[in-house]
């Protein structure tokens, strides 16, 4: 990814109440940048167009008005009452933002959901997050790349980068960790995406120019279940600044390799695949019931007016357990309707045979 080029803007003036705040904002920047010439940020793990950031905003109340939803005013008890806009709009949804009125570098996100009723409320998130310079200017300077022994065919898998500090002045991590995750693609092809989940805060550490440290590339273990041996790209990636090594390592995986982390299936127990065989013969029966009665739950449910009140008329209509009617409401209605009901009871009545020399439970 190549660093997004830095454009000089005059610097306006501040009210004395917020230099200390946008001292602490810049002070581990480039000189070349202030918190007036950023062209991105980010809040909390939004990127957010210096454009927008340098906005006045407006009350939230308008915001509401305009979205024609209410605020949530609980989680709205102590956010600030204006200097609100939409943050970043996509088709998951949309974000909005506000500046603490003392401290600009902390923010308020608040963003549109649903109540119990199905009414939209602009809900305001309860922790403050901080505004910090965008991926692109925190890496800036950083580079990734492959040391020699990454390359020595004696290490095996044991993959490790770089992380190397190329600029004049002193990297600091601004909540920046260093985790570096590995993606296996074929020769030549530069697409490639990954899920990952992290247990905890993982902080990097200074680097002086010239300096660097070496990490491990950390590889998904179910990535190498879809594995076979031949030879492949290793391209890395710098997950919280979303920085990739410029090239990718090419590395021949052998069987051994493969075999070595790929992740054994679980083997379930005889106990639990009879309780599994248990259970889909309790939802299978619950819901053959609903499909046999539907008529009447259908009119049975139509005044209720909560989800402890259907569980209670499902339980009275079909005189079933608790158990059965949560399965029940959480089927939906196309499984109940001929011809997936006869499909339901074939699947039971295939299920009760091969369970016959068991005991079956019940939801009752």
């Amino acid at each position: 990814m190549q660093n997004r080029p830095i454009q000089n803007r005059p610097i306006q003036n501040r009210p004395t109440q917020n230099a200390t705040a946008e001292n602490r904002l810049t002070e581990n920047m480039p000189e070349d940048s202030t918190m007036e010439q950023l062209q991105m940020y980010q809040i909390g793990l939004a990127e957010v167009d210096g454009e927008v950031v340098r906005e006045p905003g407006r009350p939230l109340i308008d915001l509401a008005r305009e979205r024609e939803c209410e605020i949530d005013t609980g989680s709205a008890a102590d956010a600030p009452d204006s200097g609100w806009r939409v943050l970043v709009q996509h088709d998951a949804g949309v974000l909005f933002g506000a500046p603490n009125p003392a401290d600009p570098t902390i923010w308020r996100v608040a963003h549109l959901d649903r109540n119990g009723d199905g009414r939209t409320v602009l809900r305001v998130h309860p922790d403050p997050m901080r505004l910090r310079p965008g991926r692109a200017e925190r890496r800036r300077g950083l580079e990734l790349r492959w040391p020699a022994v990454a390359r020595d065919p004696a290490v095996g898998t044991l993959f490790s980068i770089d992380v190397v500090n190329t600029g004049e002045r002193r990297w600091v991590p601004d909540g920046d960790g260093q985790r570096v995750m590995g993606v296996f693609t074929t020769p030549g092809n530069p697409d490639f995406s990954f899920g990952w989940a992290s247990v905890g805060r993982e902080i990097g550490v200074p680097l002086d120019p010239g300096e660097y440290a070496r990490v491990p590339v950390i590889i998904d273990p179910a990535s190498w279940n879809s594995l076979s041996p031949g030879r492949y790209d290793l391209r890395a990636l710098l997950v919280d600044l979303g920085l990739s090594a410029a090239e990718p390592l090419s590395v021949e995986l052998t069987d051994d390799m493969i075999a070595a982390h790929r992740v054994a299936p679980r083997r379930h127990s005889p106990l639990e695949r009879r309780r599994q065989t248990e259970f889909e013969i309790d939802r299978l029966r619950a819901q053959l019931a609903a499909a046999t009665g539907l008529t009447p739950l259908v009119a049975a449910l139509s005044g209720v007016a909560s989800r402890d009140e259907a569980i209670a008329t499902i339980r009275a209509v079909l005189d079933c357990g608790a158990a059965a009617a949560e399965i029940v409401w959480t089927t939906p209605l196309s499984t109940l309707l001929p011809p997936a009901a006869s499909e339901l009871a074939a699947r039971l009545a295939a299920l009760e045979e091969s369970g016959s020399d068991s005991t079956i439970g019940s939801t009752r």
